[in-house]
């Protein structure tokens, strides 16, 4: 059943990447099909130590954004599967960040904010190469265990904004 299912999900919802069963910490079905000869059969245990006793749980995991092995940035979102004998244990859906933001209109100027998601002092998407001179407003955001900031600013600073308002009131 999960090929069906996975190419089903992989045509129909484009910011899905990957699809994965594991079984024992080891991927045993994974689409797209072009990543069987690097990616099947291969033991996620050392890769991502601290999330097993999470995924255990039976609550769905999300972790990332992370750089992804097949290249770019994606979320984790895997699901422990009910325990039948001989059954995968765990599915794994990775999805792709920039289609993501891209699809919420996050960083899209029409909306009239700038949105920048950071992590240490990296930012991980949004923001403006030629920075900006608007303080922003800042949320603290805690995505399994990590901190994160997220900053959104109006794209033409916050006297247009205001003046705006101002007229409508």
């Amino acid at each position: 059943e999960f090929p069906l299912f996975a190419q089903g999900t992989l045509s129909g919802v484009e910011g899905v990447r990957v699809m994965q069963l594991v079984e024992d910490d080891r991927i045993v079905a994974i689409l797209p099909e072009e990543l069987r000869a690097t990616m099947l059969g291969l033991d996620l245990g050392p890769l991502d130590p601290g999330n097993a006793r999470q995924i255990r749980t039976g609550r769905p995991i999300v972790t990332g954004p992370i750089e992804l092995r097949e290249g770019g940035l994606g979320l984790l979102f895997r699901q422990q599967l009910p325990q039948r004998p001989g059954f995968p244990d765990l599915v794994t859906i990775i999805l792709d960040v920039p289609t993501l933001v891209r699809e919420a209109r996050i960083p899209d100027a029409r909306s009239g904010l700038r949105f920048e998601l950071l992590r240490n002092g990296t930012t991980w998407f949004g923001g403006d190469p030629r920075g900006s001179t608007v303080l922003p407003e800042t949320l603290s955001v805690s995505i399994e265990n990590n901190r994160w900031q997220l900053l959104a600013s109006p794209v033409d600073g916050w006297a247009p904004l205001a003046r705006d308002h101002a007229e409508r009131f």
